[in-house]
């Protein structure tokens, strides 16, 4: 899941630094924002979740990023932050792919 979350937060980056890795970055942002809205949430999470229910952890929060944000940062944040950012990084990389294949 970190390793996701790594890959995404430089494809951010790379989006607006590299012609090179541009397409590929929009493709990855594009694609990350399609699969979480027709799951609901993101497969990695239901999947974390699942698990640590398993294992007997109580879960306070569902989602991935606003827990690791307590966790790590002592910051408590609400779900919406991280979906808006998400659904702003697929408006730009639509506009991205739009861009370099039909202009």
């Amino acid at each position: 899941h970190i390793l996701v979350v790594i890959i995404s937060i430089t494809a951010m980056f790379l989006i607006f630094l590299s012609e090179r890795l541009k397409i590929f970055s929009a493709f990855w942002l594009a694609c990350l924002w399609l699969v979480q809205q027709v799951y609901g949430y993101c497969p990695l999470t239901v999947e974390e979740n699942t698990l640590r229910k398993r294992s007997g952890e109580k879960l306070v929060e569902k989602k991935f990023v606003p827990r690791c944000f307590r966790k790590y940062l002592g910051i408590n944040i609400p779900d919406w932050p991280s979906e808006v950012a998400l659904f702003i990084y697929f408006v730009i990389s639509l506009s991205v792919l739009i861009a370099y294949f039909f202009l």
